[in-house]
């Protein structure tokens, strides 16, 4: 399985929030960094690393897939949830 193939595949419960939480953050460094002469360096500075934690948290938890021969649903550590046939967000029908 290739990386785009892995990207595909569902996305467990857990890693959709975290992935989620990565695009917030993102969204918010950048929205700062859009005006940059308002603000003092430290907070450009610091708005800088968390744009970049957030698009590396957002990638990572893109990645994860639930892998249906490793787990079952009773022993799904955050409980049952329904996974869709393909990831919503790459759906080019949407």
């Amino acid at each position: 399985m290739n990386f785009f193939e892995r990207l595909e595949q569902p996305t467990p419960k857990f890693f959709r929030f975290i992935r989620n939480v990565g695009m917030a953050l993102t969204s918010l460094g950048v929205s700062i960094l859009a005006a940059p002469g308002l603000l003092p360096a430290p907070v450009i500075k610091l708005a800088g690393y968390v744009m970049v934690a957030g698009m590396v948290a957002t990638v990572i938890c893109q990645a994860v897939i639930r892998d249906e021969d490793d787990w079952e649903d009773n022993h799904e550590p955050f409980g049952p949830t329904a996974i869709p046939e393909r990831n919503p967000l790459l759906d080019p029908d949407r």
